[in-house]
């Protein structure tokens, strides 16, 4: 642990402290038997806490002690999310984003699709997966995915989303809606049906690495026989994925 914060810089030291620090409440809070946090707020605790302790940490108190880190002259520092790596990133400020994915077999007609939902600092909004059955092809159970992604929008986010999907053929359909005899055409259309009813939405095609989030969420429903649905937060597996998503601090 001492290797790791000599080599961190003195406000990523203040935040591995300070979560440690929550990591120690709750373990105290635990043992004496008190209402459990969740993760939403922990974060939140933290995000606040954090944001409190930020002047007095860059003002000398009355001891004359100096802050903890010093502000580069004519430098503005800011912690933000997914700015220097290649892969997710967050949407603007008061926009939710929905990605989704679907798995096919093609040999039985089993499916399964994957749906994650995050606002603008990647904090978790509801994840879920589903298995399905019966489909003909991998492009209607991608829109299949995209119509679950979209009814979360209009149920639970409440709030301009982008939507991601690692299929082309299915975003271009909504971008440039055009009829024809797709075993998935109707799904389409019942999308951009309740894509009119949301504050806004944009369609965004990606790269499966941007999408492996979903991705995943989509084999788990694979290997499983039922629905699962999370709100606030992700299982096991998923959330280390949405950690990894939103770790890089750009200073």
């Amino acid at each position: 642990m001492l290797i790791l914060l000599h080599a961190l810089s003195p406000e990523m030291k203040a935040n591995v402290l300070l979560l440690l620090w929550r990591s120690w409440q709750l373990r105290n809070d635990a043992i004496h038997e008190k209402k459990e946090a969740t993760i939403q707020d922990s974060v939140n605790f933290l995000l606040h806490y954090s944001m409190e302790l930020l002047p007095s940490r860059q003002q000398p108190d009355e001891k004359g002690k100096a802050p903890m880190f010093v502000e580069e002259a004519n430098t503005k520092r800011r912690c933000s999310i997914n700015l220097t790596r290649k892969g997710w990133t967050t949407p603007p400020e008061g926009w939710a984003k929905i990605n989704v994915d679907g798995a096919f077999l093609p040999e039985s007609g089993d499916a399964a699709i994957g749906v994650v939902a995050r606002d603008c600092r990647g904090l978790v909004l509801y994840t879920g997966h589903e298995r399905i059955s019966r489909r003909r092809c991998a492009t209607e159970v991608e829109a299949h995915a995209v119509l679950e992604g979209i009814k979360i929008a209009r149920d639970l986010v409440q709030m301009p989303i982008i939507l991601e999907s690692d299929n082309a053929v299915i975003i271009e359909a909504l971008k440039k809606p055009v009829k024809n005899r797709a075993a998935w055409s109707s799904t389409i259309d019942e999308i951009v049906c309740i894509s009119h009813n949301l504050e806004g939405v944009q369609w965004h095609h990606v790269k499966r690495v941007d999408n492996r989030v979903a991705h995943e969420l989509c084999q788990m429903g694979m290997r499983s026989m039922q629905r699962a649905v999370w709100t606030l937060q992700a299982p096991p597996g998923v959330a280390e994925l949405i950690d990894q998503d939103c770790i890089t601090l750009t200073i």
